[in-house]
């Protein structure tokens, strides 16, 4: 029975064990899933986050919108003694431009109504 006994140089062993330490390197399946899976959890939250602040934003709009048409008739009630359409208001100066976000209804009784058109 003839045996051939190869002795490896001491390169030859480290190339052996650099194969083995490659193998090893990189993520497995269920690290890269975990990974995924908690991206998602932070993407999903952060959309809410945002969602909460845009319709913040849009009640600020609409609450100072307001306030700046309230004034707006109160200044020109002061002025002529009635309230008046948004065109009256800016035509007297008290407003720049009509309202997108709001309407003004003269009653006949003499008040007026400010009601939402659209959101900003």
């Amino acid at each position: 029975m003839d045996v051939n006994l190869v002795a490896r140089t001491g390169s030859e062993q480290l190339d052996d064990a650099e194969r083995t330490d490659r193998r090893q390197d990189g993520f497995s399946l269920v690290e890269i899933l975990v990974v995924i899976v908690i991206l998602g959890i932070l993407a999903t939250v952060s959309v809410f986050a945002v969602r909460g602040v845009t319709d913040r934003g849009e009640t600020s709009v609409i609450d100072a919108d307001q306030d700046i048409l309230e004034t707006a008739e109160e200044s020109y009630r002061a002025l002529h003694g009635r309230y008046a359409s948004e065109a009256e208001l800016v035509a007297a100066g008290v407003l720049r431009t009509e309202s997108a976000v709001h309407d003004i209804v003269v009653n006949p009784d003499g008040t007026y109504t400010l009601t939402v058109v659209t959101t900003p």
